[in-house]
C-alpha cells in the first residue's frame, strides 16, 4: 500500500571511519558517541576539528545527538559544530535526535538554528521519524517550531501516514490539530485510514474517521478500508467501519467484496460479521469465484461450513463448470471433500469438458479422496467429452494404486 516505510539507520555504526580523517578527529567522533566530555575537551586542546566527518558524513554532533548526550551537544555547538550538516543519507543531527527520542537534544539543536524541515535524500523530515517512532514530545516540539505537518516525501507519504501505520494515537492527535490532511492520497489511492485499517489500529481508525476521513474511499483498484480490514483479519476495525457507514458489498474492480477476501483468508468471525450486515453470500467476482469457492480452495473448513449453513450454493459452478467439490478434490483437501459431500455436493457434477470430481481425483492420484468419492456414488464409467473414464486418466498418470478401485 505504501511503497516503502522510512527506516533510516543513519549513524552507520560510526566505524570504519574515513581513512583520510586525522586520528585526533577520529577520536573526537568516538568520544562524542560515548559522551566522554573530558576527553572531548582534551581533543579540542590537541586541535580536533569539530566539523570533521567520516565517509558517511557523520560528524561529532551527529554522534552525540544519536545517544542523547546533551552536555556534549552543548559543547560542540559552542565550538561552532555545523548544526545542519547532513550525512550521506541526508540526515541532520536534529533528524537523529528525533529518531531516537532525545527531546532535550532536539530542543537544544532547534534553539541553535537547526532547520526543522530539512529533509533526507528520500524527502523525510524530522517530524516523519518522530511520528513513525511515536515520540509525541518531540513531535510537539517540532510542530511548535513550525514543522510542516503536510510535508510529502518522495513516495507520497506524510507524517500522518507514518503515525497511522504504527497506531501512535497521541502523535496523530497532534498532527490533526496542526492541520494534517486526513484524506491525502498516495499514488495507489490509499489514505492514512487504509494504513490504520491494514494494521488493525482500531483507535486510530476511529480518530481518523471522526476527523473526516472518507470511510468508503477507494484505492485505484477499488479496494476500500473495509476490504483491507477484512483481508487482514481485523475484526474490531471491520466492525467500527461498518458502524461508521462502510458499504458491506462494495467491490474492487475485479468484483471481489470484503466477504470474498475474508472467506479466502479464513477469517471466520469477520465472515459472520459481514453476513449479519447483509453481505451477498453468493456474489461472484469477475472470474466467477464465490466466497465459498475461495474458502474451499484454501481449505478453510470452518468458513465453508458457516457459508453453507447461511445459504451458500454448494454446487454453484465457475465458468468452466468446476464446482467447489472439483476444487477441493484438485487441491487434495480430503476433509473438505467430505464436508462438501455431507452438505449435498453433487459427486458427479461435470465441468465444461465433462470431468467429474472422480476424473479429477484420478488425475491427482489421491487414494483416500478417490475412495470417498466412490463411496458417495462417484461413477466409474463417466466419460469426459473426449471419451476418457477415470481409470483412463489414472493410467495416463501411472497411479497404479487406483487401478483396482477404478476398474469398471
Amino acid at each position: 500500500m505504501i511503497s516503502r516505510w522510512i527506516r533510516l539507520c543513519v549513524l552507520c555504526a560510526l566505524l570504519p571511519l574515513l581513512l583520510a580523517m586525522r586520528p585526533v578527529d577520529e577520536k573526537l567522533l568516538i568520544a562524542a558517541r560515548d559522551g566522554n566530555l573530558t576527553q572531548i575537551k582534551t581533543l579540542f586542546d590537541e586541535g580536533a576539528n569539530v566539523q570533521a566527518a567520516n565517509e558517511q558524513g557523520t560528524t561529532a554532533l551527529h554522534a552525540a545527538a544519536w545517544n542523547g548526550h546533551r552536555d556534549v551537544v552543548t559543547l560542540l555547538l559552542r565550538k561552532a559544530a555545523p548544526v545542519n550538516h547532513a550525512t550521506s543519507d541526508g540526515a541532520t543531527p536534529l533528524y537523529i535526535a528525533a529518531q531516537n527520542g532525545h527531546s532535550a537534544v532536539a530542543a537544544l539543536l532547534l534553539n541553535n538554528g537547526a532547520a526543522v524541515n530539512q529533509a533526507t535524500n528520500i524527502g523525510v523530515t524530522p517530524l516523519f521519524i518522530a511520528a513513525q517512532n511515536g515520540h509525541r514530545e518531540i513531535a510537539a516540539l517540532l510542530l511548535q517550531h513550525k514543522a510542516d505537518a503536510n510535508h510529502v516525501a518522495e513516495d507520497g507519504v506524510t507524517p500522518l501516514f507514518m503515525a497511522a501505520q504504527k497506531g501512535h494515537h497521541g502523535v496523530i492527535e497532534l498532527l490533526l490539530q496542526q492541520g494534517a490532511a486526513v484524506n491525502l492520497t498516495l499514488p495507489d489511492g490509499s489514505t492514512p485510514l487504509f494504513v490504520a485499517a491494514q494494521h488493525g489500529h482500531v483507535a486510530t481508525v476511529s480518530l481518523l474517521v471522526d476527523a473526516g476521513s472518507v470511510v468508503n474511499q477507494t484505492m485505484t483498484d477499488g479496494a476500500t478500508p473495509l476490504l483491507v480490514a477484512a483481508q487482514n483479519g481485523h475484526l474490531d476495525v471491520a466492525r467500527l467501519l461498518l458502524e461508521k457507514g462502510a458499504l458491506v458489498n462494495q467491490s474492487v474492480q475485479n468484483g471481489v467484496t470484503p466477504l470474498h477476501v475474508a472467506a479466502q483468508n479464513g477469517h471466520r468471525e469477520i465472515v459472520v460479521l459481514l453476513l449479519k450486515q447483509g453481505a451477498a453470500i453468493n456474489q461472484k467476482a469477475r472470474n466467477h469465484a464465490t466466497p465459498l469457492l475461495l474458502a474451499t480452495q484454501n481449505d478453510h473448513r470452518d468458513v465453508v461450513a458457516l457459508l453453507l449453513t447461511q445459504g451458500a450454493l454448494v454446487n454453484q459452478p465457475a465458468p468452466d463448470g468446476a464446482t467447489p467439490l472439483h476444487i477441493a478434490v484438485a487441491a487434495g483437501h480430503r476433509d473438505m471433500v467430505a464436508l462438501l459431500l455431507k452438505k449435498g455436493a453433487d459427486v458427479n457434477a461435470r465441468t465444461a469438458d465433462g470431468k467429474t470430481p472422480l476424473h479429477v481425483g484420478a488425475y491427482q492420484g489421491n487414494l483416500e479422496i478417490v475412495k470417498l468419492l466412490l463411496k458417495q456414488g462417484g461413477k466409474k464409467r463417466a466419460k469426459t467429452l473426449s471419451g476418457e473414464r477415470p481409470i483412463d486418466i489414472a493410467r495416463q498418470q501411472s497411479h497404479r494404486v487406483l487401478f483396482p478401485l477404478l476398474k469398471p
